[in-house]
């Protein structure tokens, strides 16, 4: 069933409570004694601390701090300097070093002392030598620097001897070469020294592999204190027998070859 609706006279008469409750300038009065009292509780924390003491300084200037974070898109990389390492200088030690182990004929005093650009005398070298040997020695290598017959070179120690005999065999029996390469070593023994061209010229074309084979077996080398003062000698050295080719085949010197005036070649 249907309440009945209110009246026009019960709509329009307030009640106690509603004429308390829209009581507008009560409601003002207490808004403007909070007002008052939040400005005294603001000026008396004001007053507070400007007693108190700074803790951090006040910087003379505005510090310009960016607290975005540059995008991946616009930021430029650091660019830094890119600097070559410095090339490691030579020393004479590794000079003298370097000439003896390229092999060949022994190199005396005087003419390892014309390696440097400036006037070193020959006691100087020979103390290169001894630091070289010193060295060696404590480093346990397999050689060392003698001074034989024509002046240095490096040598092979003693006790290692039997390792290059099993490499390069103990005697001419024990050596295996092409017949090829006995007609060079041939030709070396007894016209050094000799030159590839002219080994060719003789009839053994193609020379240079065996030249480079028996160089490497320590039975001829370059002797270039014999090359001539040209351009072309650079390319074209002159070879010579080793004293390992001596004492392979037993002989006490050049002059203990068999004679023989002429060869003839297959």
């Amino acid at each position: 069933m249907d309440e009945p609706l209110p009246n026009d006279d019960e709509l329009d008469e307030p009640t106690a409570d509603d004429a308390v409750a829209w009581d507008q300038p009560l409601l003002a009065d207490d808004l403007e004694a909070a007002y008052l009292r939040a400005l005294e509780a603001t000026d008396a924390i004001e007053r507070e601390i400007d007693t108190e003491p700074s803790v951090l300084p006040i910087p003379d200037a505005p510090l310009n701090v960016e607290l975005a974070s540059p995008s991946p898109q616009t930021s430029q990389p650091t660019k830094h300097a890119v600097t070559e390492p410095a090339t490691p200088r030579v020393s004479e030690k590794q000079v003298v070093e370097a000439a003896l182990f390229v092999g060949g004929m022994p190199l005396t005093a005087k003419k390892l002392s014309s390696l440097f650009h400036t006037d070193h005398g020959f006691g100087f070298v020979e103390c290169l030598l001894d630091e070289l040997n010193r060295q060696y020695a404590d480093e346990g290598r397999p050689y060392s620097i003698t001074l034989g017959e024509g002046g240095y070179r490096l040598s092979l120690l003693p006790e290692f001897e039997s390792v290059r005999n099993k490499v390069f065999g103990y005697g001419p029996k024990d050596v295996k070469m092409t017949q090829d390469a006995l007609e060079v070593l041939s030709l070396v023994a007894y016209k050094q020294p000799i030159t590839k061209s002219q080994i060719e010229a003789l009839g053994k074309s193609n020379a240079g592999s065996v030249l480079r084979q028996l160089v490497q077996r320590e039975l001829i080398r370059i002797d270039r204190a014999h090359a001539p003062q040209n351009s072309k000698s650079k390319n074209d050295p002159p070879y010579s027998t080793t004293p390992r080719f001596l004492s392979l085949f037993g002989l006490g010197s050049l002059h203990d070859l068999p004679v023989a005036e002429d060869f003839a070649f297959k």
